[in-house]
Order: C-alpha cells, then sequence, then structure tokens
C-alpha cells in the first residue's frame, strides 16, 4: 500500500471515529434525558449515514458498520458514566449491535469504478445484494468486459439521468444477512461529479438560484438519503480532480441538500490545496488559509 494513500485514509478514518464518537456520545446523553423525564430538543437519531465521494476500492464505507459498535462500546469511557449502558439495556456484546442506531452508507464514484467495486463486494460476500443495475451487471458477466469497447460510456445515460444507482444491499461482514430492500444499508451509484446544472431546476430559495449545483444532488434525491438524520461526508482527493466549477458546485450541492439537514452533520475534505503562483492574492494569502485538511 502507498505510504501517501495509507497516511490519508488513517487520517479519514480518525475523522469517521471522532464524528461516530460524537453523535453515539450525544444519542446517549438524549436518550438519558428521556429515562429521568427531561425534556430534549434534539430527538434520538434513529439512523446515521455516511456519504463517501470518489469511493474507489476503499473499504472505510464498509468497515464504519463496525465503527458504530465500536463507538458504542467505548461510550462509558467517553461520557464518563458507567450506567450509559444499563439506560440503553447493554450488557453484552450482542446488546451492543442491537442498541447500535441504523446505520447507511452511499458511496458514489465513476461508472468503471462502481462496476468493479461492485463486483468485489459481491464476490466476497461482504454485500447482500438487493438490487443490480443490469447494465453493469451483464459488464461483469465472463467475457463480456472484453467485448466492451468503452465502459466510460456504462449506459449511454442523457444528462437528465446521468447517474444510475449500480447496486444496494446490506453489509455483512460475517457472511449474515438478509436481501430483504427493507434492510438495505448501502448503496452504490454511478455518475460524474464534474457535471453540474442550475440551482433553478431545484431551486429551495431566491439565493441559490444563480448557483450551479453537481449532479450529486440529484443523485442523493434519487436514492432517498434523509439529510435530517446525522451524516458525514468523506471526500480524500476528490476536489482536485473536478476543477473549479465542479468543485465549487459539489461543494455546494453537499452544503444546501446534505449538510443544512441536521446540525450534527460535517464535511470532511482532505485535498492537496496550495496558493497557485499565478494569482497574487493566493501569494499574498497566510499559510493557514492554504491547509490541507477543512472540516465544514
Amino acid at each position: 500500500v502507498n505510504a501517501g494513500y495509507a497516511a490519508r485514509m488513517a487520517v479519514m478514518t480518525f475523522i469517521l471515529e471522532r464524528w461516530l464518537g460524537h453523535v453515539m456520545t450525544k444519542r446517549s446523553c438524549n436518550s438519558n434525558s428521556s429515562h429521568e423525564g427531561k425534556s430534549t430538543n434534539n430527538a434520538k437519531a434513529e439512523c446515521i449515514t455516511i456519504v463517501l465521494l470518489g469511493c474507489g476500492m476503499d473499504a472505510l464505507g464498509i468497515w464504519s458498520k463496525e465503527l458504530v459498535q465500536y463507538a458504542l462500546q467505548r461510550l462509558p469511557s467517553m461520557v464518563g458514566e458507567g450506567n450509559i449502558h444499563v439506560e440503553l439495556g447493554v450488557t453484552n456484546n450482542e446488546d451492543v449491535a442491537a442498541a447500535a442506531p441504523k446505520l447507511k452508507v452511499y458511496e458514489f464514484d465513476a461508472w468503471d469504478n462502481c462496476v468493479l467495486k461492485r463486483r468485489a463486494l459481491v464476490n466476497s460476500g461482504m454485500l447482500r445484494e438487493s438490487f443490480c443495475c443490469e447494465i453493469a451487471k451483464d459488464e461483469l458477466d465472463e467475457g463480456e468486459s472484453e467485448t466492451k469497447t468503452n465502459t466510460n460510456e456504462g449506459p449511454k445515460l442523457s444528462s437528465e439521468t446521468s447517474f444510475r444507482t449500480i447496486s444496494k444491499g446490506q453489509i455483512s461482514l460475517d457472511g449474515t444477512g438478509t436481501k430483504d430492500e427493507d434492510e438495505d444499508d448501502y448503496c452504490l451509484v454511478a455518475l460524474d461529479l464534474r457535471e453540474t446544472f442550475s440551482s433553478s431546476e431545484c431551486r429551495t430559495n431566491a439565493a441559490d438560484a444563480a448557483r450551479e449545483k453537481s449532479i450529486l444532488s440529484k443523485a442523493i434525491h434519487s436514492v432517498g438519503l434523509d439529510s435530517s438524520q446525522p451524516t458525514i461526508v468523506l471526500s480524500e482527493l476528490v476536489l482536485a480532480y473536478l476543477g473549479y466549477d465542479g468543485a465549487n458546485a459539489t461543494i455546494h450541492s453537499i452544503s444546501t441538500d446534505i449538510l443544512k439537514g441536521n446540525r450534527d452533520s460535517v464535511f470532511a475534505c482532505l485535498e492537496p490545496v496550495f496558493p497557485s503562483i499565478a494569482n497574487d492574492n493566493a501569494l499574498n494569502a497566510p499559510v493557514s488559509d492554504a491547509g490541507t485538511t477543512s472540516m465544514f
């Protein structure tokens, strides 16, 4: 494994673990307040959502199911109360799994990467698939891949539907699980984040009308992502490949269509951002303005 890749993944894993710890601690404290008859402004989260942009073959999305249970096991030390597990009815490892909130993972990447990832997950048994895009499935049939001339074109979709759900199912790290769509906690979507459209097409207020959004906005609505639940969006070395317009549109889509739904939602972005030599203003900017890790 390349050392740079390993370092970046270590950072993103650390951020995800810290965020899960925060959400789970807050959830437990709210639960305790309810037990004591105290009112709380934050309802108990029914679901935790993890969104990975440019997921590639990274396993972080799949592994997050274990990280949620790990965060729940660590609650007593994080909250400083020894009775947290008792309040939640947690007395053993089975109870830990049962007490964990429902997790949903949404991964987005280019067509080729999604097709390959779907094959790896299904063949390894880590995904109990309830739905598969037939076009993607055909491309992975034995001998079919050699007859395709350009899998980047994928289904040759029009701009109106230039994203496609490749696979949905249930994460199954231990080889168990069902193919019941009601239990789905994983969704893999193919798209091109460089594609933008006018915000006026799905405008929510006048201020957004003149802004370009990423095709990501249409994709998350299509797959039913619930932005009212705590959500973390992870982007590791993705925006750098989208160009100025694509990156701005993607950030705009994340901020307006995902982060606004819940005060605990965050955007974790790890990108190589440096001042442009051709930009005098950037050269005169403080070094801190050109950080490599940003949390929004």
